[in-house]
């Protein structure tokens, strides 16, 4: 019993070859307690019984394989969440692909690396636990938030109504998803709704239908959702440094997000947008090496606004505005639409266009002086990264109060802030 109290979790294999399981079980029998089954039905049994920590899960296995298993594991509430990492000794694309639409976080290529086994099953576990800690502590969304993907398939799918009350309602449940999904690099924060606010900017210049545009916005706002569940230092990292493996689970999130968004009616076309945000114009891009016109017009739009942005808002190495446009006229024709680039030149200065440069109408004013009524120059958040109050926003008495609740509970990173006196 102590002994079980000072292993770092349990595991799972599900394994048709008993052999298999020995092997595994020798790898991790010292850092985790190790259960087994010799079936896909075996294991689902004991997957719901004991809610292991995670789940190593062969692919062919006789009656029912890997994939079935997987997706049984994904449908049932209690083992939704379980992170499966597949063990197969089949490395194609195609079949990686299909494990990750089954919901897989993971693979692990027989013959199997100890070390690298290792090293995923504890950066997995490590992950999970990190989830089910922040989702503690954000008291405000227990209860409300069960896991990110089933939120938005489960709450926007029962707004089947086209009122301007579920209209209203759909936009706040878009709203939660992209501040859940600032929290994940803090580098970056209100990424998602200025390639948003960029890319319906173009997509206006260019001619696109009101539908269109729609689209495009929803798809700029969620592009990164695909990240989620990936491990931090891999979700946040620059992937030409990353090493192959790493980078290989960087490159699959424009799949996985296509994925979690197919399940609702009403932004599968924003799912085809985000599969296809990382394609290049010259067919070096990702998933599907798509080239030129092939790539959907909504994804074009969406990788050069994806890209301006990182290059201008990143926290420690942005760069100048008109150094990231020289940049993506460079790329133009190679990895962008060239049709596009006047686009982007006629819409960046309204996205980029900060009060600080202006500093007499603008003022840096404490966090305890800011009153109901100043204008808010920059976006302000939370310790832990929650958006307080936007950017160009009124403040008010409710959102002062979050203001104030938060220098108590959740201080903010800094001490004072931008207001615009202008307005």
């Amino acid at each position: 019993m102590a002994e079980e109290q000072n292993k770092l979790g349990t595991v799972l294999v599900v394994d048709d070859v008993p052999d298999n399981i020995d092997v595994l079980k020798g790898v991790l029998g010292d850092a985790f307690t190790v259960k087994a089954a010799t079936s896909g039905m075996k294991g689902l049994q004991i997957a719901e019984s004991s809610l292991p920590d995670l789940i190593l899960l062969d692919i062919m296995m006789p009656s029912m394989d890997g994939y079935e298993v997987c997706t049984r594991l994904k449908q049932m509430e209690s083992t939704r969440e379980i992170p499966v990492i597949f063990v197969t000794a089949l490395t194609e694309v195609i079949n990686e692909e299909k494990g990750f639409q089954a919901g897989c976080v993971d693979y692990l290529t027989k013959p199997i690396s100890p070390s690298v086994a290792l090293a995923r099953i504890k950066t997995h576990i490590a992950l999970r636990r990190a989830q089910q800690e922040l989702q503690e502590w954000n008291s405000n969304l227990k209860g409300r938030v069960k896991g990110l993907s089933s939120l938005v398939t489960e709450k926007v799918q029962a707004l089947s109504s086209v009122d301007v009350v579920a209209r209203r309602d759909r936009e706040n449940w878009l709203d939660l998803l992209v501040r859940l999904l600032d929290m994940h690099d803090p580098n970056l924060q209100g990424h998602a709704s200025r390639v948003a606010a960029l890319s319906v900017a173009v997509a206006r210049r260019a001619g696109c239908s009101q539908d269109e545009i729609e689209t495009i916005r929803l798809a700029a706002l969620l592009h990164d959702i695909g990240k989620t569940g990936l491990p931090t230092e891999i979700a946040t990292a620059v992937p030409d440094r990353l090493p192959e493996p790493q980078k290989k689970i960087y490159h699959s999130h424009p799949v996985r997000g296509q994925f979690l968004l197919s399940h609702i009616e009403w932004l599968r076309e924003a799912g085809l947008l985000i599969r296809h945000h990382h394609e290049q114009m010259n067919g070096s891009g990702l998933p599907d090496r798509l080239i030129g016109d092939e790539i959907p017009l909504g994804a074009r739009i969406i990788a050069v606004a994806d890209y301006l942005d990182r290059s201008v808002s990143h926290q420690k190495s942005g760069t100048m505005l008109h150094i990231a446009l020289k940049n993506m006229r460079n790329l133009a024709g190679r990895n962008f639409d060239q049709g596009l680039v006047p686009y982007f030149e006629e819409s960046t200065p309204d996205i980029y266009d900060k009060p600080e440069l202006n500093k007499e109408l603008s003022d840096m004013v404490a966090l305890s002086e800011l009153v109901p009524g100043m204008v808010m120059g920059e976006e302000l958040y939370s310790g832990s990264r929650i958006l307080l109050i936007g950017r160009g926003e009124r403040v008010t008495a409710e959102n002062l109060l979050q203001v104030q609740r938060a220098l108590q509970i959740d201080l903010p990173g800094i001490k004072k802030v931008l207001i615009n006196r202008a307005d």
